[in-house]
Parts: structure tokens; C-alpha cells; sequence
């Protein structure tokens, strides 16, 4: 019976939810902004004329970074004709990618060459082949310290001998870019980009189909304020592009967000303000798949004196190992070294548990868990 769905994620800079999408009419989203190296936590209900339906369960996601794997490279995109020396491969950048590997199939030839490595989401393809005008492939893979992305379907493009020359430098699309809110006073900024001339600002609310061109900023200034073009609980998404004294113009950024909260959503404050150590006390178990040997149970037993809580470890039948540290009233999270768990916002019986200490865990765990 749902007409459309809100999608909501956990901001926990502000300890409160916050809506990604008000009226979603799909039931799939791509969350562009939803950072780097850190937990994400979702959640979605249905609306109809009749109001809004239940939330689902929580949703927690493991983002990217320098100890994730990166995923699966997005948004490739290659040059058909733009240019008549090379070959211009795009791609959305990841979060938690260090470099890129690109590599290219020879329709002429039947063979794959590369890899092409870059730290940037663009690479131009001036090899020898390109330039015959015939048709490449491009696969691109990204990497960082914990491994490499598996290939993805790769994109077609040629050049095109009566077109232009394409420049012999390009430039990098900005990175950094960081959007914040201060009363009604939006702030963006970003990193300086290599050979920028110009720095171009565009913005969207996050329920409109296209960005629009708001202004371009000198180079020495690496900033953008306006007041916020929108209303409380509107959510808008901003973009920086750089531009070239040879009027050339990079990539856009990745997008940075800004939510200006209804005053209504104050109220969410109160489950995370209460100072109760019951709510990490007891079991909590969950299943670990290594691959080789089927499902096996996790669990971690707590409890707590005069401030401090200890805990057993124990991975299937294998003796448990203990561990102990202290807790800071107020928080809804326990830490020590090594050791995160995470209470799920609203959710008292889920939590999320980051484990890298060896003498915890022989191996790393990044779960859910769910009490018993």
C-alpha cells in the first residue's frame, strides 16, 4: 500500500536522524555523501495518503576506506569522438580508494593493456593505438591498503580524427569538499586543485533531477557562502568543478550535503541522553561466515562495576578471551582498545562491533549483533 518512502540515515554529528528522501518513489537509492571509513545506519518507512507507515528494521553499512576494500568503481564513463588524439575515461571517485587502475581492450588487436594507474577518477588515453579511431574498451579497478575492487563491465569509446586536440593536462576534480550550516549561513569549502583558474559551484535539492550553476569563485578563494536557499527539512546537495586558463573544466566533486533540521526533530535527542550501562549489559550473539568452515556464532558477554564493564569473547566452541574497559556516562557507545560496540539508535537490542585486537578476536569482525 506504499505510495512512496522516506529514507532516513543516522547523522551522528548531531545525534538525530535525518531524511535522505521525503517522497522516494523507488525502492533503491544511491547515497552520494555518505562519507568514508566510518558505519552508516539507514533506516526507510512507507508513506500513503494515509500518513506514514512503521520504520523498517536498522540497516547498518560498513563504508569505505583505507581498511575496507574499495567497491566496485561507478559512474565510468568514456569519450566518443571529443577529441581526435586521445581518450577521455571518467569515473565517480571512491572514498576509500588511494589509486585507480584502468585498463584498455584493443577491438583491433583482441588484447587487453594496462594497468594505467592514477590517484584521480579521470585518465586520458594518448597511447598509439587511440588515435586510429578504432573502438576501446575501458575497465577501471580501484585500490587501497586493504585490496582491490573486481572489474566492472567495461565502456566503449573512440577518437575522432577531425576533432580537436585535447589538452595535454587535465585537471583533477576537487576534493575536500565540505559542507556546513551555521543558523541560516551555508559554508562550503574545498582543497585548492593544481592549475585552477576558477572554481565553478553547483547545488541541487535533493528531490530535483538536475544541478544548477549557482557561481564561480576565484582561485585564491576556496570558499562559498550563501544563505540556505531552502526551507526546515530541506536537503540540498552541492558540487565544485575547476576551471583552466585553457578553458578547461574539471570533473565535479563529490557532492557534500547540508540539512536544515525542522524543530520538530529536536525530541529524537532523548534516547541518546539517558545514562544507563543496562543497555550494553547481557549476550549478544551473531553469525560469522568465514568462507571455509559455515556459520559459526559470535558472542560477547557484558557486565558492568563501578564504572567499568568486562567481557567475555567467544567464536563458536573455541575458549572464550576476555577484555574490560571503562565507559563514559552519557555515551551510547563502549570502546577500548581495539573494540567498538555501538548501540543502534532506537534500537536498544542492535548493535554494531568493530574487533582489531588480536588478543580479542583472531581475526578482525566488523557485525551486527543482536541481544538475547
Amino acid at each position: 500500500g506504499a505510495q512512496a518512502y522516506r529514507l532516513e540515515r543516522f547523522d551522528y554529528d548531531r545525534m538525530q536522524w535525518v531524511a535522505l528522501q521525503n517522497s522516494l518513489r523507488l525502492t533503491r537509492f544511491r547515497d552520494a555523501n555518505a562519507g568514508s571509513d566510518r558505519l552508516a545506519v539507514y533506516r526507510v518507512c512507507g508513506l500513503n495518503q494515509q500518513g506514514a507507515g512503521e520504520y523498517s528494521v536498522v540497516y547498518p553499512v560498513r563504508l569505505g576506506g583505507p581498511h575496507v576494500r574499495p567497491g566496485n568503481v561507478q559512474g565510468l564513463a568514456v569519450s566518443r569522438g571529443s577529441f581526435a588524439d586521445k581518450i577521455t575515461v571518467r569515473w565517480e571517485a571512491d572514498p576509500g580508494a588511494q589509486r585507480y587502475h584502468v585498463f584498455r581492450f584493443d577491438s583491433t588487436r583482441g588484447r587487453w593493456s594496462g594497468p594505467f594507474t592514477t590517484t584521480q577518477p579521470v585518465y586520458l588515453d594518448s597511447a598509439e593505438p587511440v588515435a586510429s579511431g578504432a573502438w576501446m574498451s575501458y575497465t577501471v579497478l580501484a585500490e587501497n591498503q586493504a585490496g582491490t575492487s573486481d572489474p566492472i563491465r567495461p565502456a566503449h569509446g573512440f577518437t575522432n580524427r577531425s576533432g580537436p586536440r585535447a589538452a595535454d593536462e587535465f585537471l583533477a576534480a576537487p576534493d575536500g569538499v565540505h559542507a556546513s550550516l551555521n543558523a541560516n549561513q551555508l559554508r562550503l569549502d574545498w582543497k585548492a586543485v593544481t592549475g585552477a583558474r576558477e572554481y565553478f559551484i553547483f547545488r541541487k535539492r535533493e528531490r530535483d533531477a538536475e544541478y544548477s550553476f549557482v557561481q564561480n569563485i576565484p582561485a585564491g578563494q576556496l570558499q562559498f557562502t550563501e544563505s540556505f536557499p531552502g526551507q526546515a527539512g530541506d536537503l540540498y546537495l552541492y558540487r565544485v568543478s575547476a576551471g583552466s586558463d585553457a578553458q578547461t573544466v574539471s570533473a565535479t566533486s563529490l557532492p557534500a550535503a547540508v540539512f536544515q533540521n525542522p524543530e520538530r526533530t529536536l525530541v529524537r535527542r532523548r534516547f541518546l541522553l539517558e545514562d544507563r550501562t543496562d543497555r550494553f549489559e547481557g549476550t549478544w550473539t551473531a553469525l560469522d561466515w568465514d568462507g571455509e568452515t559455515g556459520p559459526r556464532e559470535i558472542s560477547i558477554e557484558l557486565e558492568w562495576s563501578d564504572g567499568s564493564f568486562g567481557g567475555l569473547f567467544r567464536v563458536g566452541d573455541l575458549p572464550a578471551r576476555p577484555f574490560s574497559g571503562e565507559y563514559v556516562q552519557g555515551s551510547n557507545l563502549i570502546e577500548t582498545e581495539g573494540f567498538r560496540m555501538e548501540v543502534v539508535p532506537g534500537r536498544e537490542d542492535e548493535s554494531l562491533v568493530d574487533i582489531t585486537n588480536r588478543r580479542i578476536s583472531p581475526q578482525d569482525v566488523h557485525l551486527a549483533f543482536l541481544r538475547d
